[in-house]
Formats: C-alpha cells, structure tokens, sequence
C-alpha cells in the first residue's frame, strides 16, 4: 500500500462530480473510448508476480499500451475521454481480510483520508464473516479493498496516472461487482492513488469524475446495466441505513460471496459463465462431490435470498433444490428401510410402486439425485427458453429498446440515439427503428476469458474489446466496435454474430 497525500478532511481534496460531469455534458469531449467489466481482483501483489487464484484480469499491460496508442493519436488524451464503464473493480470476488502487518499500514490509509481508527480498533472491527468470506462493504472497509486491488495491478494503475497525467480524463461508472465505489472516501482513494506523483495533482484530480447509475453525453446514454437482471438489481436505496453503514448488494452479490468465490478456489473462472444459471450448472456438474462441502455456504445463500424477500428468482430455487431433496430422498429411502411396514403401507395404497424394477429403479434414482439434478434443472430451463422461441438474446437489449423509445419521444432531434452498457460481457450491437430516427444498443464486453454458450468457438478466449465514439461535425457522437490487437499494437474491428434464437430487431 503507497503513501498518498495527507489531507485532514475529505473536502480538502475532492472535486465535486457534478460539476465535473455537467462541464461534460456542456462541453462533449470529442472522442469517447468506453470499456468495461475489467473485474480486477487481487492480481500479483507480491515481488514473484505470481497471479491470486481468484484473479481474471491479466490484461495490464495490454491496456497499457491500448491507452498510449491513444494518447498519441489524434485527438490525442486531451480531447478524448475514457470511461470505465463499471465492473472495473471486482470488491466481490475479493475474499480477502487484512494480515496482522496489515493494520497499522491500513489506520494510516484510513488517516489520509479524515478517518480516525487506530489499528486494534481495525482489528476489534474486522469480525468473523469479515474474515471467512473477505471484507464487508462498509466505507473504511472498502477503501483497503480498493488499495489491495491498486497494489496488485501496478501496470493498470500506472497507465490510468500516465493518461490523466497527459491531460486525459476518466470516467468510472459502478456496477454490481463494485458497488463500493458508491462511497465519497473510495472515490477519493483511487483519485489519491491515481495522482500521486504527478506534477499537478489538484488539477488532475479535477479531470476524473464518477457516476452512480448513468449520465447523458449528447446522443449517448451510458450505464452499466446491472440494473436491467433481476439477480443483479440494487432494489432500495444503495446504503441500508445510518445504524448499518453497508451497501445494499443484490441477491447476485451473495452468490458469489457465499459460494462462487469458494468454488473458483477449486474450478476458477467459473464467474466467467453467462447467464447466472449457467455458472450454477456448472458449479453442480462439474464437482458435484466439493459441492457437498459448501452446503453450509449454500443454507447462508438461501436464507440470505429470503430475507432479502427475494422467492421467485430462479438460482435462489435451483439452490434451495439442491440442498433439499437430496437429504430429504436419502432420508426417505433410509426411513422406509427402517420401517418397511410403512412402505408396505404405501404399496397396497399404490400398487405399482411395489414392482421390483419401480424399487430398483428409485433406490439408482435416489442415490444419483445429486448428479442428476443439475442436468433436470438444465432440461427445465431448457424447456422454458423453449416456450419463448423469439425473445431478446438477453435483458440489457430489451430495456436498452425500452429506453431508447422513452428517450426519443423528450430528446433533442439527433438521428441516431445511444443506449451503452457492459455487464453482460458479451460485445453487441442492436439496431431499432425510433420513426424517423435510429436507436442503438452498444455493450462494451470485456477483457477477461469468457464461456458463452452462444460462442462455442470463443470459449476461454480473451477479446480486449471496447467502443470508440468520434464526435461529428453535426454534434452527434459515431461508434465503432473495437478490440484491441496488443501484438499488432492496433484497434481491429470486432466481429459480431446475431444469436439464432434472437428476435429480429424490427420485430
């Protein structure tokens, strides 16, 4: 953890983003370089290099390079803005709790910042959760988070303070994996660690602004998405309260706090599976006997989920199926064969069931259940999707045309209009007619390895994808869907294919 500037409060220190962002608004930069879903983790914190298991972002020194080759182009880093369009910061998979050596570094991170804590008060704070699962989201909390990530990616860190240094300016947005970012003092910290060194760092400061939910630059509507799925969604207000300084997390958050973050200890990359259901079937038939050893971390998900009100989400049934009926059948097959008199009971009731292949065939069926049930919960959602034959590849584009509709009818008069978001990682464009004009939907992607069922022939490959947006003469912004060739030390452009089962956009 590097020192930082010492300031005594955190208005010492802190542009205001709202004066940031409506001098962008006012002022369009003139040209747009916008990725997302980066999801750094703990990286290579120490001097071997050597990655954390739980990392998946590898790609430092590739966007390294993808920000210089910018810079140096024209506009060059004063006339473009770079957004960071959520996700950047993966807080979620961070299942880490500061060592012993850690506690004086991190009261004196937290000093820098106006907050007084000594170190035994950090430790007296840091409870038993904090350390079976990682750090909670309370603001001090997540400011040593932030630190750890920063220290382990030095290259990232390093190319974001040599492009704001060149007069470059920054945009970070939040999405459900870093949340956190929500916090005044953490925005603050990662403003500390990007300017520290440079020759003006007040001035600096002043061009990288943060956004909670989304922000309108010209024809373009920006966010990250999160908000569009149901496991991802933050319903309520984003803090639970005064007497509980937490984040509000989704139920998706849980998911991997709970079980995700201990499974890719054995299987990583498992958080790299889209949709949600997905990941989950993987998880159960991939290591269906490790699965036994998280059925605590899966109670503490569920009950999580219920309190949380949360009953008709599907992983919140598909795991709550999971923990149930395997127990339960081999509890049932054990009481019938303790009391066979109460399956004697149950055969002259119904008679079939007392033919010897029914009571083979169920005793195979009962032992099996917990292979078998992650392939009868596939075959379920498989018939569902089936029953929707023409629906939207995923929830993100369906809202985006909802937005763009709703924005079209009170907007000013641009022909094409923007609707940008990440999170799904997977790199798209949709067209839809607005009467006379044109609505877009854009996604960003991502640059970590990703498993689509979609792109079979992409599985476990590494796109560093990202959109540019080139102001034109008319004041509307123009994409381009990109990927970056790091060996070539050029953008190419992306290939995009349309999912068979999509509905067609002027449907």
């Amino acid at each position: 953890m590097s020192a930082s500037r010492d300031v005594t409060s955190l208005d010492a220190w802190a542009p205001d983003d709202e004066t940031l962002l409506q001098a962008l608004q006012s002022r369009p930069p003139r040209r747009i370089l916008l990725a997302s879903d980066l999801h750094l983790g703990p990286g290579h914190p120490g001097a071997d290099g050597v990655y954390d298991h739980s990392e998946n972002f590898f790609a430092g020194e590739a966007f390294s390079n993808w920000l210089r080759r910018f810079a140096q182009e024209a506009p060059g880093a004063p006339g473009t803005l770079l957004v960071l369009d959520g996700d950047t910061f993966d807080f979620v998979r961070l299942g880490l709790a500061p060592r012993d050596r850690d506690y004086d570094a991190w009261s004196r991170r937290l000093a820098s910042l106006g907050v007084a804590l000594d170190a035994d008060a950090l430790r007296r704070a840091v409870d038993g959760s904090d350390r079976r699962y990682g750090l909670g989201s309370e603001e001090f909390k997540a400011v040593w988070k932030l630190d750890r990530v920063l220290d382990g990616h030095p290259e990232f860190l390093a190319a974001l303070r040599e492009w704001v240094g060149a007069g470059g300016r920054l945009l970070v947005l939040k999405g459900n994996h870093d949340l956190e970012m929500h916090w005044p003092r953490v925005r603050h910290a990662l403003r500390q660690r990007i300017c520290d060194g440079l020759s003006d760092p007040d001035e600096a400061a002043r061009r990288i602004a943060f956004v909670d939910d989304r922000i309108i630059v010209a024809n373009l509507m920006i966010e990250h998405g999160h908000e569009h799925e149901p496991m991802t969604a933050v319903r309520g207000p984003a803090v639970l309260g005064r007497d509980r300084p937490q984040l509000r997390y989704p139920l998706g958050s849980f998911l991997n706090r709970y079980l995700i973050n201990a499974l890719e200890r054995i299987n990583p990359f498992l958080d790299n599976l889209k949709p949600v259901d997905e990941a989950l079937l993987a998880i159960l038939r991939r290591r269906p006997v490790h699965v036994v050893k998280l059925y605590v971390r899966g109670w503490k998900f569920v009950k999580r989920a219920l309190a949380m009100r949360r009953f008709g989400d599907g992983p919140t049934w598909s795991i709550l199926a999971g923990l149930v009926l395997p127990p339960l059948t081999v509890l049932l097959i054990a009481f019938f064969v303790w009391r066979p008199e109460a399956w004697q009971a149950v055969a002259r009731a119904v008679p079939w069931l007392a033919r010897p292949s029914v009571a083979v065939s169920g005793g195979i069926l009962g032992v099996l259940s917990p292979v078998l049930l992650p392939y009868l919960i596939g075959a379920g959602l498989e018939i569902v999707r089936s029953l929707r034959p023409r629906r939207p590849l995923d929830e993100l584009a369906a809202a985006a045309r909802k937005q763009l509709a709703e924005w079209s009818a009170v907007s000013p008069p641009w022909r094409r209009l923007y609707s940008v978001m990440g999170h799904t990682h997977r790199q798209d464009v949709h067209a839809f007619p607005l009467g006379e004009r044109e609505g877009y939907y854009l996604n960003t992607g991502t640059w970590i390895p990703l498993w689509s069922r979609e792109r079979p022939d992409l599985a476990g490959r590494v796109f560093y994808s990202f959109l540019q947006l080139d102001l034109q003469d008319d004041g509307e912004y123009r994409h381009r869907s990109l990927i970056w060739d790091d060996q070539a030390g050029a953008p190419r452009q992306a290939i995009i294919l349309r999912s068979p089962d999509e509905e067609s956009p002027d449907a």
